[in-house]
């Protein structure tokens, strides 16, 4: 196992109920002793009538052993190695109480973890195909690695993102599915050749890992609409913008910059300045990286309250998106005050004052 210290911290992560801190666990002393358990002890009279979230965090209350927490820790290990790949993982437990204290040892045995043997994408649309095809380098899923459910998850969401980079704006993680199988079919081969088929076997077993297969399907799910590319109609832009009336007020100052509107109440910023931070533009394939891009790139300006890109499905054309671009003018001056009050484990209550003032 090449990452056995990494599994085992995890594994000691998902059990619930831990022993007191002990002062060696925090670096204070080069032996164990529950430091914070016997600053509890000797302030009893002051801090047992005291709920957890007050109390100061150089102190801890006793564990009190619940042996239901030692099943639901079993639990916990054997979701996180099978989620790891170790599919018949096996958790058991001792118990023991001695001199008012429990003491509980967990035994695991993680068997093996499988290998991804190979990775299938099935889908019957051919222009999705053709994409996942020319992306396929990115994915998580290589062949030879070991198998995680985490991989799974980085690769659902490996191809949102290109399908939503490449216009399918309605495309989601209810559309991708993962089917595992970990039969080896080396088992199969030649079954009317029993000698070849003891070959194979024998074969499998010198081999450290199990294998398993991995198909990737592409569905159109429960929305039909999943698979239509979309493209950008009309953008808008409102630099000023300060109510939903806007949208609709027709005496705005307006300009128009290759294709994209700007619609101002009063010109405090030239629009060509926008304009170089907006990356999309009509007749764009849909790409929610540019969109993104725009919001970041605007965001860096510095000069507005919020901003809001707002995609709407054009009742006019088919699988068409227009754009409202709302931009909240922030103020030029901006002053706040802070009072803040603490307290901590040698004072009983602090405070401090601080001043904002914004240009």
């Amino acid at each position: 196992m090449a990452n056995r210290t990494e599994i085992k911290q995890n594994l000691g992560k998902m059990i619930i109920q831990k022993p007191n801190t002990n002062a060696i666990d925090i670096g204070l002393l080069p032996f164990r002793i529950p430091l914070k358990l016997w600053r509890y002890n000797n302030r009893f009279h002051k801090l047992h009538n005291k709920p957890d979230t007050f109390l100061p965090k150089a102190v801890e209350r006793p564990v009190i052993s619940d042996t239901a927490y030692i099943l639901r820790s079993a639990q916990n290990m054997k979701n996180y190695l099978f989620n790891q790949g170790y599919f018949y993982a096996k958790v058991t437990d001792t118990y023991i109480v001695k001199r008012k204290k429990a003491y509980v040892t967990y035994n695991i045995q993680t068997g093996h973890n499988y290998q991804i043997n190979s990775i299938r994408y099935n889908t019957e649309d051919t222009n999705i195909a053709r994409i996942i095809q020319l992306t396929a380098d990115g994915t998580a899923l290589e062949k030879g690695k070991d198998f995680a459910f985490t991989l799974t998850a980085d690769e659902m969401g490996r191809l949102v993102s290109v399908m939503r980079n490449n216009g399918y704006y309605k495309f989601n993680q209810d559309n991708i599915t993962f089917v595992v199988d970990t039969m080896d079919q080396a088992l199969f081969h030649d079954l009317e050749h029993p000698y070849r088929a003891a070959v194979n076997y024998v074969a499998l077993k010198n081999n450290n890992k199990p294998l398993l297969d991995v198909d990737v399907n592409i569905h159109i799910g429960e929305d039909s609409s999943a698979f239509n590319r979309y493209t950008i109609g009309s953008i808008h832009v409102y630099p000023d913008f300060a109510t939903q009336k806007d949208l609709r007020d027709s005496s705005l100052y307006s300009k128009k910059i290759e294709d994209i509107q700007y619609s101002f109440h009063h010109r405090y910023i030239h629009p060509w300045v926008l304009h170089k931070h907006i990356y999309m533009a009509p007749g764009d394939p849909f790409s929610q990286e540019d969109v993104d891009k725009t919001q970041a790139k605007l965001n860096e300006l510095g000069i507005f309250q919020f901003i809001r890109i707002v995609p709407h499905e054009s009742r006019a054309t088919k699988a068409t998106l227009d754009y409202d671009i709302l931009l909240a003018k922030a103020k030029k001056y901006d002053f706040s005050a802070l009072y803040e009050l603490s307290s901590g484990s040698t004072y009983a209550l602090g405070h401090s004052v601080g001043i904002n003032l914004r240009n």
